[in-house]
């Protein structure tokens, strides 16, 4: 690499940018970067690093194209504040000044819109619930250490006040329908 004769590689290694980064510089600022000649790889004056490197140092800066633009025109002589105008535009001649670009308006799909929508309610709702399931089995617990806690006062292998297990379900003690099992466990402890 000799001064004035840089290719895309080049500039993006003194850049520490990739190639595709310095053609981008070039598509946004085709007259600002200076070429030494259009063979094959087309090269670069030594102005072109300096500008490149401006251009690199702006961006990160997080300016505009249009602010970039304007800080090149009042550093480099060779650069004119607007860019020129592209072959695809009208006469240049037209008295209407172009309108500043607009932010882009993202519009969302109606079917993705109502799909985020339900999955929001979604949520909601499934909040709700492990609300109220864990609300249960916070009363399940002091349930149960009540009953432990209780565990010989009144109960005898008969139940409470003498009950037998006749008359309740099969596997069930008197004491409000329980489990035979829990009275078991409870004896064991």
């Amino acid at each position: 690499m000799t001064e004035g004769n840089l290719t895309h590689r080049d500039l993006a290694r003194l850049l520490g940018v990739s190639e595709t980064t310095v053609k981008s510089y070039r598509r946004k600022f085709p007259d600002c970067i200076p070429v030494a000649s259009q063979g094959k790889p087309i090269r670069f004056t030594a102005e072109a690093a300096a500008v490149s490197l401006r251009i690199r140092d702006l961006f990160e800066m997080g300016m505009s194209v249009e602010e970039v633009r304007a800080r090149l025109a009042a550093e480099f002589a060779w650069i004119t504040p607007e860019a020129p105008a592209s072959d695809d535009r009208e006469d240049a001649g037209s008295a209407e000044p172009a309108a500043p670009p607009q932010p882009a308006r993202v519009e969302l799909p109606q079917d993705f819109t109502l799909a985020v929508s339900n999955l929001a309610k979604s949520m909601v709702g499934l909040t709700q619930q492990q609300n109220a399931i864990l609300k249960r089995v916070q009363h399940i617990e002091t349930l149960i250490t009540a009953l432990a806690s209780a565990g010989g006062d009144a109960t005898g292998p008969a139940g409470p006040a003498g009950m037998t297990g006749a008359g309740s379900a099969p596997g069930t003690s008197a004491l409000q329908g329980r489990p035979a099992w829990l009275d078991e466990a409870q004896a064991l402890a």
